[in-house]
């Protein structure tokens, strides 16, 4: 991953740095969000966005307030409703210098709330390209303090994009697939995602364990994305979507079996599959899936070898396609490169000889291409899973269990294969990393 830092691009939508990582320490509800003192919102004594007003949002609504504790919003000075004039009049009546900028856009993004992101979302983007017009279109002689307000006038005539939904800014031929398991979708966008999002601008995003309601998937998802996603049955659990900039051709939420039969009960939530039709009018499979973790000894895993019965059932017919890919979270680690800790893995589920021989098949008997490993060559990892607990991240000690299988057609289009790592333990947003492939399908 190019580290944690999210920059702008010049696709149309601004982004964030997310090096400030630390989560800011809890404000009472008297000083939430503010900038030293001064309402985010606009409004002077208001401590919330107008739609998040109730008790119940007060935890989320506190996360975004800054480190440090100066005055509360009661005493703020300034009463308008332009953010832009806000910071403008903290800037010059304070510091005078686009430092201070950067500052308040670190603390602001170091405390997202996911209840809040759409109201945070036009304060990040007004405010991102208020500093790069403060920063790169000052006039020679001007003092900061004229320049901030010519420049807050300038940002105001531009809209806010919302931080999921802006424009994909797709280039003709290339596709952009990432998969990821976000280990709850509602506290991966709480954890940093949106900025991930702005910066990678994938055109399809094969997501996993996201934990979440049908309704809230899409509402946090936002406009501009066509989207299938499958509920676990039980709730809480499992769930896989597919997020495409391109229109959906045909949608199978369920695992396709050959006798026409229901997946059972546990199966489900684990597998999702969309037909996109590509520039050049070929069709193009995309899979999401989530297969069981289990526990070696016990009877998940005897469920656990029948989903991959299943799974191989439907393999097989995908590989003879000319273009699929499989993405997602296998739950088995292939070769000791891909296991840090494979010597005291090797009675565990996830590395029993039993399942990767279902991937000896899969790249082997059926043809589909494991991209990573392909591309990377016969290196340890790259890891995409680290356990929450203990130094397991620093000591890169992981797992490589996030994969994209492709047929060989498209395998033979990979220009770019990333495993987007966070450059620490606190910028991450899931325990496990995005994979990002580029295809040059054009």
């Amino acid at each position: 991953m190019r580290g944690s830092s999210y920059t702008s691009t010049d696709r149309g939508a601004s982004s964030w740095s997310a090096r400030c990582s630390t989560k800011p320490a809890s404000c009472s509800a008297s000083a939430s969000p503010n900038l030293g003192g001064i309402s985010i919102w606009g409004r002077a004594g208001s401590c919330r966005p107008p739609e998040s007003r109730s008790s119940s949002h007060h935890r989320s609504t506190n996360a975004v307030c800054t480190r440090r504790r100066t005055r509360s919003c009661a005493s703020a000075s300034v009463s308008t409703g332009r953010v832009g004039s806000i910071v403008a009049a903290r800037i010059s009546s304070k510091t005078r210098s686009s430092r201070s900028v950067v500052r308040v856009a670190r603390a602001v993004e170091a405390g997202r709330g996911g209840r809040v992101a759409r109201a945070l979302a036009a304060f990040w983007d007004r405010l991102d390209r208020f500093v790069d017009v403060m920063v790169n279109r000052a006039t020679p002689g001007a003092t900061a303090a004229t320049t901030v307000v010519a420049s807050v006038d300038d940002v105001r005539r531009r809209p806010p994009v919302p931080w999921m939904s802006a424009p994909g800014g797709r280039v003709p031929g290339v596709l952009t697939i990432a998969t990821i398991n976000v280990n709850g979708l509602r506290a991966a966008v709480r954890r940093g995602m949106p900025a991930w999002l702005e910066e990678r601008r994938p055109d399809v995003m094969l997501l996993q364990e996201l934990r979440a309601p049908d309704a809230v998937v899409r509402e946090l998802l936002g406009e501009g994305w066509h989207v299938t996603h499958v509920e676990a049955a039980a709730k809480g659990r499992a769930g896989v979507a597919i997020a495409s900039r391109l229109p959906f051709e045909a949608v199978r939420e369920a695992l396709p079996l050959p006798d026409g039969g229901e997946e059972p009960e546990g199966d489900v939530g684990r597998w999702v599959e969309a037909d996109v039709r590509l520039a050049d009018g070929r069709l193009l499979t995309l899979v999401s899936t989530y297969l069981y973790s289990g526990t070696a000894g016990t009877p998940s895993m005897d469920a656990k070898y029948a989903h991959l019965d299943r799974v191989t059932q439907r393999l097989t017919a995908l590989a003879a396609q000319e273009l699929a890919v499989i993405g997602g979270d296998i739950n088995v680690g292939h070769r000791e490169l891909d296991i840090k800790n494979w010597k005291g893995n090797r009675t565990s589920a996830g590395f029993l000889p039993a399942e990767r021989a279902y991937l000896d098949r899969w790249y082997g008997e059926l043809g589909l291409v494991d991209v990573a490993r392909r591309e990377a060559g016969d290196v340890a990892g790259p890891y995409t899973w680290w356990s929450w607990r203990g130094k397991a991240f620093d000591n890169d000690s992981g797992w490589r269990i996030d994969v994209q299988a492709a047929t060989p057609a498209l395998a033979e289009h990979v220009a770019e294969s990333t495993v987007d790592r966070a450059a620490t333990y606190d910028a991450r947003f899931s325990d496990h990393a995005p994979y990002v492939v580029r295809y040059d399908v054009g």
